[in-house]
């Protein structure tokens, strides 16, 4: 005998399938043979049942007892997880004949394990500035380690020093260090450089503070001095 709302719900399982997309399980059990059983399944890699498969007992524990005629449907969202340990989450709807028997149960199971990898590689990523403050090194920070020079720990005098060698500076200039033209930014940098500036910690930061950029900009400053060949040596 038909069943009058399998063929209709097959076609749906069929449709939702498509809609969703391939991390998408939609399987659809008949509640009316015993046992129950998937009777049509779109994507079913996701768990990788396949027609015939036998209804979870989590899901057989929750169909116990009858519908309640105050309802015009059950669903219930659940966590479940596959053979290799996926993390699914689960939306199971309740089909019913015109005499509120349940006769099909409509089991989506969503597998988010590709979103939620993407999003902690996304997480995982740090800001290009905040890369190179943390690995940037100067020659003269490396020569002050190996001799044990103080300026490798920095004291509240080494930062007065630097304040002050910057408050000189600023003073010889004509306008605003915020304002100056690249070429300019750049012999400014070469000043300060000749100074032994950024020989002392945290005076990136302080520079990039007064340009108005970030410190990775004055890094590229300082690299292009050390390319050039017109930046401080360590030897100077």
């Amino acid at each position: 005998m038909q069943k009058a709302w399998l063929q209709s719900h097959i076609a749906l399982t069929g449709f939702l399938g498509k809609a969703l997309g391939p991390d998408y399980e939609i399987a659809l059990y008949d509640l009316s043979v015993t046992p129950p059983a998937i009777v049509a399944i779109a994507n079913g890699h996701v768990t990788q049942r396949t027609l015939g498969s036998m209804l979870p007992p989590r899901l057989g524990q929750w169909l116990d007892g009858t519908l309640e005629e105050s309802k015009e449907d059950e669903w219930i969202q659940v966590a479940d997880m596959t053979a290799t340990g996926k993390l699914l989450r689960t939306s199971s709807r309740v089909i019913a004949d015109e005499a509120r028997r349940r006769v099909g149960l409509l089991v989506i199971s969503f597998d988010d394990s590709r979103y939620r990898d993407l999003s902690e590689r996304i997480l995982r990523l740090r800001h290009p500035d905040s890369f190179v403050d943390s690995h940037f090194v100067s020659q003269a920070l490396e020569d002050a380690h190996a001799a044990g020079d103080a300026l490798a720990a920095p004291s509240p005098s080494r930062q007065g020093l630097a304040i002050d060698i910057l408050s000189r500076a600023r003073a010889e200039l004509s306008e605003p260090p915020g304002k100056l033209r690249p070429r300019e930014r750049l012999a400014w940098v070469k000043a300060l450089d000749a100074q032994g500036f950024f020989g002392i910690k945290g005076a990136v930061s302080l520079l990039a503070g007064e340009l108005n950029c970030s410190p990775a900009t004055v890094y590229r400053y300082i690299g292009t001095l050390r390319a050039s060949g017109s930046g401080r040596r360590a030897d100077s």
